[in-house]
């Protein structure tokens, strides 16, 4: 997964990109160009069971379940004026990136598939996937 930051962090990156903003032009008298990012790009395995439900002709139904395990890699980017400040970017702005961190994830859902074909299966499903803390992050 590419980003898995969550919304209310993301909201917190936008303000702190404002205040950033605002600060400069207040103190310098004019604005700059500034961008300050956060990511949380992520990597998983996911083992589970998948069941088959009702079957209507080619058309059937299925429920999934699993549990697995995430490994979170935050990172931040803060440039001012073109200068680059990834390294003094958490001291600036009071976030603070954790260090990558394994999480235990699990996984619930349902979908239908279609068999047009013998050996061909087009299926279409929701899968929700929530992950906890393997340590209490401090």
């Amino acid at each position: 997964m590419r980003n898995v930051i969550s919304t209310t962090a993301s909201d917190r990156v936008d303000a702190i990109e404002n205040d950033i903003r605002t600060s400069v032009a207040f103190q310098f008298g004019q604005s700059v160009p500034v961008e300050f990012s956060a990511r949380v790009p992520a990597w998983y395995g996911l083992g589970g069971v998948r069941v088959r439900g009702p079957r209507a002709g080619r058309l059937a139904t299925y429920i999934e379940g699993g549990l697995g395990v995430a490994r979170l890699d935050p990172e931040l980017h803060l440039t001012v004026d073109g200068e680059v400040l990834d390294g003094e970017a958490g001291p600036l702005t009071g976030v603070t990136p954790r260090e990558r961190r394994d999480e235990i994830i699990a996984a619930a859902g349902a979908g239908v598939s279609f068999s047009p074909f013998r050996r061909i299966r087009l299926e279409g499903g929701y899968r929700y996937t929530a992950s906890w803390a393997m340590t209490p992050s401090t």
